[in-house]
């Protein structure tokens, strides 16, 4: 009796693993294989950090020259507040890294991740490719970001694209029907990040809303720009980010980029795989204002206006002022504050004000937008707690930045 009974479950659950997979194979959703053999089949619940092995990938080679950060010589007498220790310990960070006047000042990985690691930089990427259009714009491969992006795109002009300009992509305000999800198997992030043909996922898009009204964050904006960036260069965005910024700003290690099959298209919205030293340049090049070493990488015209609110409303009450093109902005009082982050709490925090860079890079993000102990937090200041319970900024990234501030302090009181 127990046998046909053990029997009976292990026939039904074969027969619902069969209907699912049917299911499956007549919508046409064919990515969701790939997507539960890369998350269940590999202990995780959705996408990693450490999914580099999962795709095909392209590399970006380090610098000829590399430039290791110089270190605080006294770094080892700087501590993380135990108050806050507990805090990113729970979120799964895997490293923390504070660098002052262009010197780091303290550095710890927690786990298997070490100095060499390079993981997922999700959501970071979209403004390594807005600083790739900033370059592009430099070197006269885009005339202006006001063009309209079917002037590099055939494709992208009918049905009212025709009026999305490189602007509206940027800055998150195209009025396309992407679905932003980071939990829906059916959305279009999850194809596009599991998929195997970004330019087909995105040719599907249709406009829903009038462009360059509202801010409306959409991963696959930022794919399009990423197609738009190939055509007009005439080298993937791999080759191009290679050529005039990877290789130009002293990066000790090699980056990759996910593609979307061999030889295929970088996943432009996500996925630069890198350490979290080299992670930093990122932030350097905001402190300097788009220069390395006295060097231009891109302009400083480009790095302030991909800085500035983009004139949209979040809603129908608010302007905007947390998102420029592709980076996102607080204003913090005294000590304004540019982002890039990722959707598992990968940030680049740069405060250029103070000469401060600050990079986490871990599992989880706190998905909380308001702060309890606001009060005290030495980041934020207090006229502009507005900011922190709007949707744009988690309230990790105060921790992160208070954190900073701790160890400054210790440093200053050493000196």
């Amino acid at each position: 009796m127990f046998k046909r009974i053990l029997k009976y479950i292990g026939l039904s659950i074969l027969g619902l693993l069969l209907l699912v997979s049917a299911a499956i194979l007549i919508s046409g959703k064919h990515y969701i294989f790939k997507a539960v053999w890369a998350t269940y089949f590999r202990g995780q619940s959705g996408p990693g950090i450490y999914d580099l092995d999962v795709f095909y990938y392209s590399t970006l080679d380090a610098s000829e020259n590399p430039e290791p950060w110089s270190e605080y010589d006294k770094m080892q007498e700087l501590s993380i507040p135990m108050s806050q220790r507990g805090y990113m310990e729970e979120l799964g960070t895997t490293s923390y890294l504070v660098i002052h006047n262009n010197q780091i000042i303290y550095e710890e990985y927690w786990d298997d991740h070490k100095e060499e690691t390079v993981s997922n930089s999700f959501s970071m990427a979209k403004s390594y490719v807005s600083i790739l259009v900033g370059i592009a714009i430099d070197k006269g491969y885009i005339s202006s970001i006001d063009d309209p992006a079917g002037k590099y795109l055939d494709w992208f002009n009918d049905e009212g694209k025709e009026k999305i300009t490189i602007r509206h992509l940027l800055e998150m305000s195209a009025g396309l029907n992407w679905e932003e999800s980071g939990g829906n198997p059916l959305s279009h992030n999850a194809e596009a990040y599991y998929g195997w043909d970004l330019l087909k996922l995105v040719k599907t898009l249709e406009v829903a809303e009038e462009p360059g009204e509202r801010l409306d964050y959409q991963s696959g904006n930022t794919q399009i720009v990423g197609f738009l960036l190939e055509e007009a260069t005439g080298m993937s965005i791999s080759e191009f980010a290679e050529k005039y910024l990877w290789s130009k700003i002293g990066t000790e290690n090699d980056a990759h980029w996910s593609l979307d099959d061999e030889g295929g298209m970088e996943k432009a919205f996500c996925c630069v795989y890198a350490t979290t030293r080299d992670f930093a340049r990122l932030g350097r090049l905001i402190n300097e204002n788009g220069f390395y070493k006295g060097e231009m990488i891109v302009s400083t015209d480009y790095i302030i206006e991909m800085l500035t609110p983009a004139k949209i409303k979040e809603n129908e009450e608010q302007m905007n002022d947390q998102y420029g093109l592709f980076y996102w902005l607080y204003p913090s009082g005294r000590y304004p504050v540019y982002y890039a982050r990722g959707i598992l709490g990968q940030y680049v925090i740069s405060i250029p004000s103070q000469n401060l860079i600050i990079v986490r890079t871990g599992h989880k993000r706190d998905e909380k937008y308001e702060l309890e102990d606001f009060k005290d937090m030495k980041g934020i200041m207090p006229e502009y707690r507005k900011y922190i319970e709007r949707i744009g900024h988690p309230s990790d990234l105060f921790h992160y930045i208070d954190v900073a501030y701790a160890i400054l302090e210790q440093k200053e009181s050493l000196n």
